[in-house]
């Protein structure tokens, strides 16, 4: 899943995404699902894949926000 170019606005801020919930159900569908990002700049350096995390995932009607 790509995101939009990041501003120089934005250096220092968190960076929020939501994730699509088809794209959560490729993933298995699980209460539970391992995730992981690799940040790659404009010219190709690439941060290498993050250790994955475990995340929750709230059935779709459950979501608050």
């Amino acid at each position: 899943m790509d995101l939009p170019p990041l501003t120089t606005e934005d250096i220092g801020e968190s960076v929020d995404l939501i994730v699509p919930p088809t794209l959560i159900m490729e993933g298995g569908g699980e209460q539970q699902v391992d995730v992981t990002y690799c940040i790659i700049d404009r010219v190709g350096n690439n941060s290498l894949w993050a250790p994955a995390r475990v995340i929750n995932v709230q059935p779709l009607g459950e979501l608050t926000h």
